[in-house]
C-alpha cells in the first residue's frame, strides 16, 4: 500500500489495525510506512465516561520511527494498554470522589423555599 502525506507531513490514509468502543473506553490505533521504509503509529484513545478527555496523535513523518511494522504496532499497543488502564483508574476514582462530594453536599445543604413576589 502506498501511504500519502499532506502538507503537514501527516499520513492521510493510515492503516487502522485496532478499533475498540466499550462502555469504559474507546481506541483507534493506526500505522503507516514512511517513504524511507520505516514505520510510525497514530492513535486516539480515552475513557467513555466521566469528565475526561482522551488523547490523540497522528501518524506523521515527525513521529518516532520503527524499523518494522510489528515494532511500530508493539510500541503503540504498549503505550495504549499502559495509558488506558491509568486513565480508567483515574476516571473511576474521580467519579467516586465526585459522587461522595455530591452526597455530602446535598446532606448539608439547608432547605430552601420559594416565595412568590407577585
Amino acid at each position: 500500500m502506498k501511504y500519502e502525506f499532506n502538507e503537514h507531513h501527516v499520513c492521510t490514509n493510515p492503516t487502522i489495525f485496532l478499533q475498540i468502543q466499550t462502555k469504559e473506553h474507546y481506541a483507534t490505533l493506526k500505522i503507516c510506512q514512511l517513504p524511507n521504509g520505516k514505520w510510525v503509529y497514530g492513535y486516539r484513545f480515552g475513557v467513555s465516561f466521566g469528565n475526561f478527555s482522551g488523547c490523540s496523535g497522528p501518524a506523521s513523518l515527525h513521529g518516532e520511527q520503527y524499523p518494522t511494522e510489528d515494532s511500530a504496532k508493539k510500541a503503540i499497543l504498549n503505550i495504549y494498554t499502559t495509558s488506558i488502564q491509568k486513565m480508567i483508574k483515574k476516571a473511576k476514582e474521580y467519579n467516586q470522589y465526585q459522587h461522595e462530594y455530591t452526597q455530602k453536599h446535598n446532606q448539608t445543604k439547608p432547605a430552601t423555599t420559594q416565595t412568590t413576589l407577585f
